[in-house]
């Protein structure tokens, strides 16, 4: 059985819960969003994030980290989504998740996020 076929799809009750955001590219823009929709507190991780991510922390309806991803970084969350466009990155962020008991998904073959469509589809 392939990693994708060991998946289960969910729909996960966020609202009011913290959702962790590993990356600042555009998949973690529209999970972001997506997030932010569904009532969930987010917090993104990413070196220099630009665009809507940014726009959106300079309004304070996300907290914005701008620097690389650390372990800590989980502190508080129910939810991390590892959107980076760099795998390792992802890798450490999902195996920091497990460790943890937290919830997680994320590009790589196997991982939900992956799958999220564009917002309003």
């Amino acid at each position: 059985m392939s990693d994708l076929e060991a998946t289960f799809p969910v729909g996960l009750r966020v609202k009011g819960r913290l959702a962790v955001v590993v990356g600042g590219g555009g998949l973690a823009a529209r999970v972001t969003a997506r997030l932010l929709a569904a009532g969930a507190r987010v917090r993104v991780v990413a070196p220099e994030p630009a665009g809507v991510i940014a726009e959106l922390g300079r309004k304070g309806l996300l907290e914005v980290l701008d620097r690389d991803y650390r372990p800590g970084n989980l502190d508080g969350a129910a939810l991390v989504l590892a959107c980076s466009d760099r795998g390792e990155v992802n890798a450490n962020a999902a195996a920091d998740a497990e460790r943890r008991k937290i919830w997680s998904a994320g590009p790589e073959p196997g991982h939900a996020a992956a799958a999220l469509p564009e917002p309003g589809v």
